[in-house]
């Protein structure tokens, strides 16, 4: 297919990174390290910090959302800038995702909590635990809009929000180390390929999915026209 030849970086991140790590050993995927570090963090804890960690988490879900928000705004005031941002920044979501469960089903690495002794658990999961999809989430959506909009404040905290939902998920006792600094890794590279290749990635999805979203003055109402099939 032409777009695979167009989109090469990222094709070659999943597949390679699918392959190497079918082929790992297990003892390669559980260093000593990894566990090491996975109870330093997840039995250092307090009652307060236990709160900022629950609180943190709880804002992962609305701002994974955050490119539908931009888009829509993007269209009622006619920005094509911010419009762009939120179909690149919800490109590098979907994509990241996608790759890092297909990893997490390859790998089916189980939960630290699962199978190691002492290990406090805040929260519950069912999916495998490589790589940490809300540690890859996180950055691919804050390595994308650090990417469009290169203002300090916005790089201070977009990173900073990334960092603490990554933190948090091995001091809960839901990923290993590893897990997370993995998920980092595909979800900023995801958005730096993405951002590298902007302008065939939008030309991309304008041929392949037409999708245009007007915002009528007296009814104050979206209307969404969308084309199928994809390819």
């Amino acid at each position: 297919m032409n777009w695979l030849k167009k989109f090469r970086w990222i094709t070659i991140l999943i597949v390679t990174g699918s392959n190497l790590l079918y082929l790992a050993p297990a003892s390669i995927a559980q260093p000593q390290w990894d566990v090491q570090g996975l109870r330093r963090i997840n039995q250092n804890h307090s009652p307060s910090v236990d709160d900022v960690v629950h609180y943190w988490e709880t804002t992962a879900t609305p701002m994974m959302a955050m490119p539908i928000g931009l888009y829509l705004w993007g269209a009622k005031t006619n920005d094509a800038k911010l419009k762009d941002a939120a179909l690149l920044t919800a490109s590098a979501e979907f994509i990241t995702l996608s790759a890092v469960y297909l990893l997490k089903y390859i790998v089916n690495r189980q939960r630290p909590f699962r199978e190691l002794n002492g290990i406090r658990k805040l929260g519950d999961a069912k999916s495998p635990s490589f790589p940490s999809a809300h540690a890859a989430g996180a950055f691919a959506l804050a390595t994308s809009l650090t990417l469009e909009y290169p203002k300090t404040w916005i790089r201070v905290t977009a990173l900073l929000w990334a960092t603490g939902i990554a933190y948090g998920r091995i001091y809960q006792g839901m990923h290993y180390p590893s897990d997370v600094l993995v998920g980092t890794f595909v979800g900023a590279s995801t958005a730096w390929i993405l951002h590298h290749y902007k302008k065939s990635w939008l030309n991309f999805l304008q041929h392949h999915l037409s999708l245009q979203i007007t915002w009528t003055q007296n009814e104050q109402r979206l209307i969404f026209l969308q084309q199928l099939p994809l390819f």
